[in-house]
């Protein structure tokens, strides 16, 4: 015979679940991810944009734009590997101090 653990009311304790992802469907990428030119990022990419929403600071693609919602389901990661729609971001001037 099994013995369960019970609580301080004398009820049996479930077993925790086993931990798996958040379950969060990301949406937010333009195309199929690591497609694009080999050792880029999302973050390198010129649709990489900064969304600032309610005091929070997301990066959305911004050729996904007509899709965003708040949530975290549209964000991207700016460490993942580059789509085939990647494209240089233009040159910036460094600023003089």
């Amino acid at each position: 015979m099994r013995h369960r653990e019970r609580d301080l009311f004398g009820h049996p304790i479930k077993p925790h679940a086993p931990a798996r992802d958040r379950g969060v469907r990301k949406v937010g990428y333009a195309a199929r991810l690591a497609t694009g030119p080999k050792g880029q990022r999302c973050g390198t990419c010129a649709h990489a944009a900064r969304v600032l929403h309610r005091g929070s600071l997301t990066h959305k693609c911004e050729l996904m734009a007509h899709a965003w919602t708040h949530g975290e389901e549209t964000d991207i990661s700016l460490r993942a590997p580059a789509c085939h729609k990647w494209e240089r971001k233009p040159f910036e001037k460094a600023r003089a101090a």
